[in-house]
């Protein structure tokens, strides 16, 4: 914590500076006193949000650490991103690219790792001198709110830590961009909310051109529009990168290198699951149980379609993932099934808007369901 408190300081030396001169620059009308009250207040409450920050996203719970959290820099593994099909760009190059002024969205699967690269950002940023103070937020932290809105959540967040903040001085450090806003989890936003949220990350966008500014979320089309933001999805992970990814993990020494001999052969034949960092998770645990895994692949499927469906987000605190279907997880799995196994016997295996409601509906109607 001594070196973690010096890395801090010396980073809080640098944003202070940063949002001292945009104060005394841009606010001619307030008294000298003020302007050193406002810098005194912005070195002191930050101090205290960079450690509440590290805290928080430092501490991470997964399938495997579900009882004790781990320390998020223990376990992590770098993440490469694919900017359109063929190109990749690592993740210190995006970082580079994000303080540079470059908007991402965060694009990937359930358990794909997005979730867990924001909240290194934030940690990494919180560490380094002449780079924008991160500020992390969970975006479904504002579904309980009577009145959505990601600055004044902010506004109120920085307040209750620090004590002393106001709105004023979160328009300076954006304006300025001594910001960068990770935002985390847009598709965890309640429908009813989504429009309003959307317009304001455009606006937040629009209006403080040099803050540093990221949204991870689900694949959606619905950031197509979003002209000013590059879109960076997750790329799977190689089977190096699982190998690493395992070694890292708190488990049984004998049943990890058990697992580690054989993750060349099931990264062939399951690239799909050991390419998902909580699925590979999974296939451990499913490997420590069984010792095997393609004579009980059945158990693993079962297992990934129940966590897929429900076990991932409850390790989320407090967060319940709309339910557009309102089906319980037996019937889920039935019309889900019906669906799957009309489309392979059609050999569909992609779909636009109108073919997948073609299916939808053919899935749910009593000949295929009941076969």
């Amino acid at each position: 914590m001594n070196d973690l408190s010096k890395d801090i300081d010396t980073a809080l030396e640098t944003s202070a500076k940063k949002v001292s001169d945009s104060l005394t620059g841009t606010v001619r009308n307030i008294a000298k006193d003020q302007i050193q009250k406002l810098k005194l207040d912005w070195k002191i409450g930050f101090k205290k949000l960079s450690e509440a920050q590290y805290a928080k996203c430092s501490r991470v719970k997964t399938l495997l650490y579900r009882y004790e959290p781990a320390d998020l820099t223990k376990i992590y593994v770098p993440t490469t991103f694919r900017i359109g099909r063929k190109n990749e760009i690592k993740e210190h190059a995006l970082i580079s690219n994000v303080i540079n002024g470059k908007r991402y969205i965060i694009s990937g699967l359930a358990g794909s790792g997005k979730s867990m690269f924001m909240r290194f950002l934030c940690l990494h940023l919180l560490t380094q001198s002449n780079k924008p103070f991160p500020i992390f937020l969970e975006l479904r932290d504002l579904n309980s709110a009577r009145e959505p809105s990601i600055l004044n959540i902010i506004t109120d967040r920085l307040h209750a830590v620090t004590g002393d903040f106001t709105p004023l001085q979160l328009q300076y450090g954006l304006r300025s961009g001594t910001f960068t806003l990770i935002l985390d989890g847009f598709d965890e936003v309640k429908s009813d909310f989504r429009d309003c949220i959307e317009k304001e990350i455009l606006g937040i966008s629009q209006t403080y051109p040099s803050c540093a500014l990221l949204v991870s979320a689900r694949p959606s089309s619905i950031f197509d529009s979003w002209t000013d933001f590059f879109c960076a999805e997750v790329a799977p992970l190689s089977s190096k990168a699982v190998s690493t990814l395992i070694k890292k993990l708190d488990f049984d020494l004998s049943v990890k290198q058990k697992f580690l001999d054989r993750v060349s052969d099931l990264y062939l034949s399951h690239k799909e699951f050991l390419s998902n960092p909580l699925l590979a998770t999974m296939m451990l645990l499913t490997f420590d149980q069984y010792a095997e895994i393609p004579s009980k692949i059945h158990i693993f499927y079962e297992q990934a379609f129940q966590t897929l469906f429900n076990k991932h987000d409850a390790l989320k605190s407090a967060f319940v993932r709309q339910s557009y279907s309102h089906l319980s997880i037996d019937d889920f799995r039935r019309y889900f099934s019906a669906f799957a196994f009309a489309t392979y016997l059609d050999q569909v295996f992609s779909f636009d808007q109108n073919l997948l409601y073609t299916y939808v509906v053919k899935a749910k109607t009593p000949r295929i369901n009941q076969s």
